[in-house]
């Protein structure tokens, strides 16, 4: 994978680039565990290509949000930035919700601030 952000490129393997801007993934995965929802940043994993034994130690990591101190796993926060799979193809979902199988490149940006969420506590409904 080439990865792009902050003005910078490098490439390597990788068995995941996971780019969130909440802190879960599918509920039960710890992906960003500092992630804030409304800092205009996006919070990166990326995995380095792992053995299948290395994958089944680095999951609980994700799971209990410790995988910052794991080697094999690199963590950065951009406003943007563009993936572009080298040797094969880059499989991309959002949300749990597959967007692409056989494409080449993924390219992001993160629009601070573009929703205006309006909402209401429980109490307020009393």
């Amino acid at each position: 994978m080439k990865i792009e952000m902050n003005g910078h490129a490098h490439t390597q393997p990788a068995l995941m680039v996971s780019i969130m801007n909440g802190r879960r993934l599918g509920g039960g995965f710890m992906m960003a565990p500092d992630g804030i929802m409304d800092d205009g940043l996006f919070d990166l994993a990326v995995a380095g290509q792992v053995s299948r034994a290395g994958i089944l130690a680095i999951i609980p990591r994700f799971m209990m949000g410790t995988q910052a101190g794991h080697p094999a796993i690199t963590t950065d926060r951009t406003a943007g930035v563009k993936v572009t799979a080298l040797d094969s193809s880059l499989p991309a979902h959002a949300d749990g919700e597959t967007l692409s199988t056989g494409g080449q490149v993924l390219e992001i940006s993160l629009i601070p601030q573009a929703l205006q969420v309006i909402g209401s506590s429980l109490e307020d409904e009393r």
